[in-house]
């Protein structure tokens, strides 16, 4: 299911003026080119403004490595609860 269609169906099952959960997204993002240089060093350093979504560049998208995704926890309602107790 696409992202979209999960939005869609969190929305079905939502109750009116509940709040949305949230996560922490880490992308880990691959870039790759060709850079010329004197040394390993100085296209490490080159490379860092070498990069860009455009084929104008260097460096350029090449893949998604992964995703991570893990929810955060909505303290208000960690707050409403121990007030319960």
């Amino acid at each position: 299911m696409s992202a979209v269609g999960e939005r869609i169906e969190l929305r079905k099952f939502r109750k009116k003026g509940a709040k949305m959960p949230k996560y922490e997204v880490k992308m880990l993002v691959e870039f790759s080119g060709e850079l010329e240089a004197e040394s390993p060093e100085a296209a490490e350093k080159l490379a860092w403004t070498s990069w860009g979504d455009t084929m104008d560049k260097e460096i350029t998208y090449d893949n998604v490595d992964s995703i991570e995704i893990q929810e955060i926890e909505d303290y208000e309602e960690d707050e409403e609860e121990e007030d319960i107790f």
